[in-house]
């Protein structure tokens, strides 16, 4: 239960954190390439054997991991995008909707079990979802809502497969070695397009983003570890595990854009957080 909690604040702070990365105007893409360096860092440092990662090439996760990596580092700026221009509440709520395509994953892929609490607390976070996701579109500009459905998409990809690989593959051990590959990848990736910006003049290189990649990897490095440690040893099924730690950080980061940022809730909205409350209820005792 305790990685469950830290997980869903430190995946709550990344979303919180390009918002405040906005206020205080620092370059959101900087920060995200930063990040994964710091990730990476930190990933070869704890884990194990860290030594050896190119001797594990022929694993069959090395290529997952990769591909992990790349759709990380994409998804991550969809998210900064998303979070400065329609809101932090919102990108929270579309990023997390992929709760959807995860939890059916686990259901029909892995065979979970299927249970009344279960399917009530999941029809009640899909629920919570519809309610918080009416936005009124006149105070946002409207070329920029094609942000959340990449966002369900990536976050539905990402997610499951961390819980495949994790299932198939780091059982026995290897979850730090396969965060590291991940987020080593990200950062290669991120570093080549920050270069080939600073030559054509489009970036120029700040203190400010630089902190704030560093704080950022440190969080983003915990939130993926934290992740892989409640899907093995929580004792819950990943159907479960996901739904609660999705709803969890809907939840955090609603609450957070109210109190911090000033973001209005219409009553529809609130409905949503009821329901989204709810739903965690359910699920955790299913």
């Amino acid at each position: 239960m305790t990685e469950l909690i830290l997980c869903i604040a430190a995946c709550a702070s990344l979303v919180i954190a390009f918002k405040i990365f906005e206020k205080l105007k620092i370059s959101s893409f900087q920060a995200i390439v930063v990040n994964y360096g710091v990730a990476a860092g930190i990933g070869l440092v704890y884990a194990p054997e860290a030594s050896s990662l190119l001797t594990k090439i022929n694993e069959p996760w090395f290529l997952n991991g990769c591909i992990l990596g790349l759709v990380f580092i994409f998804n991550f700026f969809i998210m900064a995008q998303s979070a400065q221009k329609i809101g932090a509440s919102v990108t929270s709520v579309a990023s997390k909707m992929s709760l959807v395509v995860t939890v059916f994953f686990g259901i029909i892929y892995f065979e979970e079990n299927v249970n009344a609490l279960k399917v009530s607390g999941i029809i009640l976070a899909l629920s919570s979802v519809f309610f918080i996701t009416q936005i009124n579109t006149k105070e946002i500009d409207k070329k920029y809502l094609f942000l959340p459905l990449v966002l369900f998409f990536g976050g539905g990809f990402i997610d499951i497969s961390l819980n495949y690989n994790q299932v198939t593959y780091l059982k026995d051990g290897g979850s730090e070695l396969f965060s590291a590959t991940t987020f080593c990848m990200a950062f290669v990736v991120g570093l080549v397009i920050l270069l080939v910006r600073l030559i054509a003049g489009k970036e120029k290189l700040n203190l400010k983003s630089i902190i704030g990649g560093i704080i950022l990897g440190i969080v983003n490095w915990f939130s993926i570890f934290l992740l892989l440690l409640s899907l093995k040893t929580s004792g819950w099924e990943s159907s479960t595990i996901y739904t609660v730690i999705n709803i969890g950080i809907l939840l955090l980061v609603v609450a957070c854009g109210v109190i911090l940022f000033r973001e209005k809730l219409n009553k529809k909205q609130w409905i949503g957080v009821t329901l989204a409350l709810f739903a965690i209820i359910l699920i955790s005792l299913s």
